[in-house]
């Protein structure tokens, strides 16, 4: 109920939409959240769908997100904190199940860092990341302090910084 009215107000700008998408057995795969993710990706071409492994219940859960959004426009969201990756399943096969559903790129974040402004730790991610898979579009953030943060990142493979906690201070 919240996600078309919040759609319809960002419009075609590009947007990141988590759904926290973790997967559907064949029975939901027809149900009315697979229809909405459907119509969303088709009203609101310039949002890119964000499919958290911590979410995923399984390595199928991708592709079944690709049955339903092009997956040029899906980012597999790497989750760590304190440096350890959350979710079961390793960072290495998820960029391989990735490249095989031809998905657009990552966000990578450390949740423990996120509003911290102590520094991002995403960079050997983001490295590693853009060396399996140079032509995805890396997304990183958490720890952003100010611009020689963003430079690291840039520096380390991340083309996109999120940036929230160092803005706060300067509207």
């Amino acid at each position: 109920d919240l996600l078309r009215p919040i759609c319809q107000l960002i419009g075609n700008r590009c947007t990141l939409l988590d759904v926290g998408w973790a997967g559907m057995d064949a029975a939901e795969l027809e149900c009315d959240r697979a229809q909405i993710i459907t119509e969303l990706s088709t009203d609101y071409r310039t949002t890119r769908w964000v499919a958290a492994i911590e979410s995923m219940r399984s390595r199928n859960a991708l592709q079944q997100l690709t049955s339903l959004v092009p997956g040029n426009r899906i980012l597999i969201g790497f989750d760590y904190h304190n440096g350890k990756l959350i979710g079961e399943i390793p960072m290495d096969d998820w960029i391989e199940i990735g490249l095989r559903s031809q998905v657009a790129g990552s966000v990578i974040l450390d949740l423990a860092r996120v509003g911290s402004q102590s520094g991002p730790t995403t960079g050997p991610y983001c490295r590693g990341v853009k060396n399996a898979a140079p032509d995805w579009t890396v997304f990183s953030g958490g720890g952003i302090r100010n611009p020689r943060d963003v430079e690291d990142l840039t520096a380390a493979g991340c083309e996109r910084c999120l940036v929230g906690t160092a803005l706060h201070g300067i509207v």
